[in-house]
Formats: C-alpha cells, structure tokens, sequence
C-alpha cells in the first residue's frame, strides 16, 4: 500500500502580508474537492486555508493535511462537510478573513510511505513528557521529541510537533484507518454468517421440536451475533479517534482540549472492548455446551478471525513513591487478611466442585438419556469449568497480594512495581467479570434442562 503524507505544517513568522486575491474569487469553484484532488482549485483552497490561520504549502496537492486544515475550518466555521467541500464549506470560505501573517512554505505533499499489506495495525510513536500530551487512542499516540512517556493527564497547555513527527503521526494514522475497515469488513462477514445460522436454527424441523440443547446454541449464536454488531460499533468509534487524531496533529499543535477529547475516546474504547470480549468468550462457551449436548448448529462458520487489538501502551513515569511507615504497617496487615480470605474461599470453591464432580458422574451413568438429561449434565459440567477458573483466579489473587506486600515492604514503592501491579489488577478484574457471565449461562442451562424434565439435583452455585 502507498500512503500520501505531506504538507507538513510550517513555523508562523513574522513577515509583511501579502495581498491576496478575495475570497469570494478564491472559493468560487472549491465545491467537491476532497482528499486525491489536484490542480489550481486545491491550490486555490489552500490558499483560502492559509488566509484563515493555515499554514500549507500551496502545491495544489490534496493531501492529509490539506484534509485536516479544511475539516478544522469547517468545525470553526459549522459545516457540515467532513473533509469535503461542500456548498456550506463554499459559503463560508466566501466570508472575509481577517488578515495573518505569512507562513514559510512548508514540504510538499508529494512524499509517500511505502507500507506493507500485512503491516501491523498504527505503530505506537511515543508521547510527549511536557503537560497536556494527547494520550493513546486506540492504536496511535503522540510522537515527542524525546521519545519519553507521559502520563495522560487533563490539560489546558499545547504541544508543538515537529513536521517528521506530523508525517510520522499521519502515515500510522493511514495504516490503523485501513487496517480498521479490513477489521470491519471480515466483522461483516461474521454478522452474516450468524444471521444465516440464527435464522435456521429459529427455523422448526418437521416432525420434531427444538431440544434445551437446540436452544443454548441458539441464545449463544444471538450472543455472538450481539458482540460482533458491537464490535463494529467500536471500530466506528477507533475510526472516529483517528479521524480526531489527524486533525489534532494536523496543524502541528495537540491542544490541552484535543488531548482530552481523544483520551474520552480512548477510555471509551477500551471500556467498550472489554465488555464485547466478555460476551464473545461467554456467548462461544454456550454454544460449545449445546453442541455437545447434541444441539443442531454447525460447529464452525468458516469465518476468518479478525486481527487481535493491538496493547494499549501503558504511560511509565520515572521515580519512586515513598511511603510512611505507619501505611506500611497498615496495608501489610489489610493484604494478609485479604490472603486469608482467598485461602479460605478456595476450601469451599474445593468442596464445591468435589460435590459437582460426585453429581456428573451420576448423570454421565444414566440409562437412555434424555436430551433434558444431557442439557442438565452440560451445564453441570460448564459449572466445573467456572469452579476451576475460580479456583485459578484465587491462586492469582494471592499471588499478586503477595507481589503487592514484597513491594511495600521497603516502604517504597517504584514505578515498575505499581505498573506490573496495576496490569495484574486489571486483567483479575476482567476474567472475575468473564467467569461470572459463564457462570450465569450454565446456571439458566441447568434451569431449562430441568424444567424439560432433565434429572438432576435443583442446587445452583
């Protein structure tokens, strides 16, 4: 793939102004250039961009700059084209500007970056250490010019950026955008792919009924097909980030208001991807139950899964926290209660699972089982996977509490450890959130199947 990079922003300087021709002579003639134009109208709107606070080489090029200058222009001015001129766009290029000083001619946007079909998705550029960086999206963040994280903190200050990080920052902004519409469109195939299994598992065989394991394929297909339509939901959303990126860097300065409007996005992405990842992995867990029971459905769609996200970059800053002895004292003595707690779960979660182990066994020996009967042991059988992962998510936990009081113990506490804790929390945090839903599922399993007249005791975890 070649992806045009250029019209790298320029320094303003104090120069006489030059007389310009009017605008309403200028903009005459603009109406439908977009992104790929050229010739003497893209030179023209440039120009009419520079006469606004643009600082563009005239070049007649339609670049991803000239895109981002106009798209700030038209939110400026209220209009509703997106990159685009329009006849609104037109209207207000046509208004008198108020005079600016000359800008120095900046590269061309002739340069191209040769990138890779299979590239990975928008390569991370590094943020900015100074106050008000733009934190990560998605895919991309801020280059810097000392390549130094930062944390991406609310801030009113503005960053300034080179024209190589402007390039830089744009040419992975291009690789993320195409890489997101190839997620999209391997997402669509996926919907249509369950929508077809949906409709013909909803559709009644002649001369039978839909068995209970029929009918936990099926709510698990409807919950896959339920986190793929969110899944392009948020790549809607990452496209929206990059959109709001390029313009960001666009003219050379990330704003304090821009760096917290991507990181909004960016917190939004995140949460949303956790909570479709949790449906997927619950909705799948489903459908492999009732196709075990015997339920109809094909055991694969043929579908191509989609590239993984890529990490988000976790901000580092460098020192140390030091802390009062008597926090110490205090956190130690709350970290070995939490132990003993984890430790004593894991006894019940034990019991627990001896007792369901005891109650499969009876349901894998019975004589001419009913599909109620293999509904019923399926989801007893779902109800041990959850008990084994609780049984991990314990052994976790008090590994991390353990980590959590070898870091305090010195009273203080670095960088590095408060990261790799804060990475263990979070991942805790998601499978606990992953098992519960699975938990559920076997749970209204079970239920159906006994209430098709399944065999089995009615005792639920």
């Amino acid at each position: 793939m070649s992806v045009t990079v250029g019209n790298r922003a320029a320094s303003v300087v104090s120069t006489p102004a030059v007389a310009a021709a009017p605008a309403s002579d200028k903009a005459s003639g603009l109406e439908g250039l977009c992104r790929g134009s050229k010739g003497p109208e893209v030179k023209a709107l440039q120009e009419t961009l520079n006469a606004r606070g643009a600082t563009l080489e005239t070049d007649g090029k339609f670049g991803p700059l000239t895109e981002a200058a106009l798209k700030k222009f038209q939110a400026d001015a209220g209009c509703k084209g997106a990159g685009r001129v329009d006849a609104s766009t037109v209207a207000a290029l046509k208004t008198p500007a108020t005079p600016t000083a000359a800008a120095t001619p900046a590269a061309k946007d002739d340069v191209n970056l040769s990138c890779s079909a299979g590239a990975d998705r928008a390569k991370t550029l590094g943020t900015t250490s100074t106050a008000g960086a733009k934190p990560a999206l998605p895919t991309v963040t801020t280059p810097s010019t000392n390549g130094a994280a930062a944390a991406a903190a609310p801030s009113t200050s503005s960053v300034k950026l080179a024209p190589a990080q402007v390039d830089r920052c744009l040419a992975a902004i291009d690789v993320g955008i195409q890489q997101a519409n190839e997620e999209k469109a391997v997402l669509g195939q996926a919907k249509e792919a369950l929508r077809r299994e949906v409709t013909e598992l909803e559709t009644p065989i002649k001369g039978a009924t839909a068995t209970v394991a029929d009918q936990a394929v099926l709510m698990g297909r409807k919950g896959q097909l339920d986190a793929v339509e969110k899944a392009e939901g948020l790549v809607d959303l990452k496209l929206r980030g990059y959109d709001s990126a390029a313009i960001s860097v666009g003219d050379g300065t990330v704003t304090g208001a821009e760096a917290d409007a991507l990181k909004t996005i960016d917190t939004a992405f995140k949460k949303g991807e956790t909570a479709v990842a949790t449906l997927m992995q619950t909705s799948s867990a489903l459908v492999d139950k009732g196709l075990q029971a015997g339920g109809r459905g094909k055991p694969s769609l043929g579908l191509r899964k989609p590239d993984a996200a890529l990490p988000a970059t976790t901000p580092t800053a460098a020192g140390a926290k030091t802390l009062n002895a008597s926090d110490v004292e205090l956190g130690r003595a709350r970290i070995q209660t939490a132990v003993a707690g984890a430790t004593e779960n894991l006894v019940v979660v034990g019991r627990a699972k001896r007792e369901l182990k005891a109650e499969i066994t009876t349901l894998a020996a019975l004589k001419d089982p009913t599909p109620a009967d293999a509904a019923v042991l399926a989801g007893r059988q779902a109800q041990l996977q959850v008990l084994d992962g609780a049984s991990q998510q314990l052994n976790t936990r008090i590994a991390g509490l353990q980590a959590a009081d070898k870091a305090i113990a010195d009273g203080v506490l670095t960088d590095s450890e408060a990261s790799n804790l804060a990475k263990a929390d979070t991942a805790l945090g998601a499978a606990q959130q992953a098992l519960a839903a699975q938990a559920n599922l076997a749970t209204e399993l079970i239920r159906h199947g006994l209430a098709a007249g399944g065999r089995g005791s009615d005792q639920m975890l």
